[in-house]
């Protein structure tokens, strides 16, 4: 199972950017389920409306965000009120924002791959041992 992060998925979804390794995970889709912490939609949903008031956007935000409802990933349905305590002091932990240690925390516990564009939380994903 791979873990991906709202980066991962801009880099599939904004030409601005799209990079080799956000490819390569879009691949990895072929065969591989993504899996995702539920604020994964809202943080995906949020860049989309930033994006199209900067003018980054030519397609219609909902065209774009369906497109990627369409792909193989998973939503992890662990209540957030039964993850956020782990999120919060993997937080601290790795001095990372709360919202990114939910993949992290997701990754931990189900013992999956990462995906992120976001440095910190890569780094903070190779503190904890887990593979990106």
């Amino acid at each position: 199972m791979l873990v991906i992060d709202a980066s991962v998925a801009l880099g599939w979804l904004l030409d601005d950017e799209r990079t080799a390794a956000s490819l390569q995970w879009l691949d990895q889709l072929r065969y591989q389920r993504a899996l995702v912490p539920v604020l994964f939609w809202l943080e995906v949903g949020n860049a989309l409306h930033v994006a199209v008031r900067r003018k980054r956007l030519a397609q219609p935000p909902l065209t774009v965000f369906d497109s990627l409802r369409r792909l193989p990933v998973t939503v992890d349905m662990e209540s957030p009120a039964n993850t956020a305590r782990e999120a919060i002091d993997l937080a601290a932990r790795y001095d990372i924002t709360v919202y990114d240690s939910a993949y992290l925390e997701l990754a931990l516990r189900t013992r999956s791959s990462l995906a992120t564009h976001d440095a910190a939380l890569a780094a903070a994903a190779r503190q904890a041992g887990i593979s990106l």
